[in-house]
C-alpha cells in the first residue's frame, strides 16, 4: 500500500515536472515574442518620426516653414501686399481676402534708425476642403516676410487670422462661429 502511494506520488511529481517544463518553455516563447514586438514597435516609431507627415487634413493648423520649404506647388495666390515701415512708425497690413491682419508696432526694434524695412504678406489657398453649405473660407496659408532681416524684435508683431465665418440666414447660424483672431508672437 505504501508502495502504491509512493508510485502515485511519483507520477504526480513527474506530471508536475513535465507541466513545469512546458510552462517554462511557453514563458520563454512569450518573452521572445514580446521582445520581437517591442523591437518592431521601436522601428515603426523611428520610421514614423522620419517620414514627412502629410498636412492635407481638413482641420485648422498652424505650420511654420522656411522659405525653401514653402508648399507653393498647386496653391493659388489669394492676395499679396507689401508695406514699408521703419523703427519709428507703426503699420497695420490688412489682407482682407485672406482674413489676415499684421500689426507692426512702433519701436519694433532697436537701435532706432532711418532704415526702411519691407513687410510682405502673401495669402495662399490650396487643398481639397469641403465646407457645409452657407459657409465661406476666408483664411489661408499666409507667408509673411520682413526684409532686410532684423536679428531680434523688441516688441511682438501680431498676426491675426480669422478662420471661418457663417451666413446669418443659414442653418449653421448658432453652430459655426467666427473664431476670434489669435495674436501669436513672431
Amino acid at each position: 500500500m505504501l508502495t502504491e502511494i509512493k508510485l502515485q506520488f511519483e507520477k504526480i511529481i513527474d506530471i508536475s515536472t513535465e507541466e513545469n517544463k512546458k510552462l517554462k518553455a511557453k514563458v520563454v516563447d512569450n518573452e521572445m515574442v514580446i521582445a520581437k514586438l517591442t523591437k518592431e514597435n521601436l522601428q515603426l516609431k523611428e520610421e514614423l518620426s522620419m517620414k514627412d507627415i502629410s498636412t492635407d487634413t481638413k482641420s485648422i493648423q498652424c505650420d511654420y516653414w522656411t522659405k525653401a520649404e514653402l508648399p507653393f506647388d498647386g496653391m493659388v495666390t489669394l492676395g499679396k501686399k507689401v508695406c514699408l515701415y521703419n523703427a519709428n512708425s507703426s503699420y497695420e497690413l490688412q489682407l482682407d481676402e485672406c482674413g489676415l491682419t499684421l500689426s507692426l508696432p512702433d519701436g519694433l526694434f532697436f537701435p532706432v534708425d532711418s532704415t526702411v524695412h519691407e513687410a510682405a504678406a502673401q495669402g495662399l489657398w490650396g487643398g481639397d476642403f469641403e465646407f457645409p453649405g452657407g459657409t465661406h473660407l476666408i483664411s489661408s496659408v499666409c507667408y509673411i516676410s520682413v526684409s532686410p532681416t532684423v536679428p531680434e524684435l523688441d516688441k511682438p508683431v501680431t498676426v491675426q487670422l480669422v478662420h471661418c465665418r457663417y451666413n446669418s440666414g443659414s442653418f449653421l447660424y448658432n453652430r459655426l462661429r467666427t473664431i476670434p483672431p489669435l495674436p501669436p508672437k513672431m
